[in-house]
């Protein structure tokens, strides 16, 4: 004798079973496509967070005015207090850079691509002993600047680039 509803049934498993699979599917393509697009976003941000550094009206003229000073006869050591306020504005900054790769919100890469020669220069010539003692900045301040200067200084490893 044949069984006509042992196949409906099984027929049914069956579909269910690849409905199932095929939700599965698409969950994991959505998940992909949104990691995807917060990586992608998470480089933009971290590109116009760096980008700031050119572009800023305020970080311009704080940078023009340190320039200055430095040209003058005394240089940057001698004349720093008379700029601390843009020392300590760019130095907020590339601060507030650090942070934000500490924290994850930015790509330390692209970071690192695009102003470790600038966060160097600013670090060795604002942190500077003589400099952080007329501006009475403490070993302390701005610890997450130097910390990811210090991580460069790291030798990278093979694995993770």
């Amino acid at each position: 004798m044949i069984d006509f509803n042992a196949g409906v049934i099984s027929f049914s498993v069956s579909w269910d079973a690849l409905q199932a699979a095929g939700t599965f599917f698409a969950a994991g393509i959505a998940w992909f496509q949104i990691s995807s697009f917060k990586r992608q976003q998470k480089g933009w941000e971290t590109l116009k967070a760096c980008e700031r550094y050119e572009s800023d009206p305020i970080l311009d003229s704080c940078l023009r005015t340190i320039r200055e000073v430095r040209k003058a006869d005394g240089g940057l050591p001698a004349g720093a207090l008379s700029v601390s306020l843009d020392i300590i504005t760019i130095l907020n900054y590339l601060d507030g850079l650090a942070i934000g790769v500490r924290q994850g919100f930015y790509d330390a890469k692209i970071v690192r691509d695009h102003l470790e020669p600038v966060i160097r220069f600013h670090v060795d010539e604002f942190l500077d002993a003589d400099v952080a003692r007329l501006l009475r900045i403490k070993d302390s301040d701005f610890r997450l600047l130097r910390d990811l200067v210090k991580e460069w200084d790291l030798p990278a490893t093979h694995f993770g680039g």
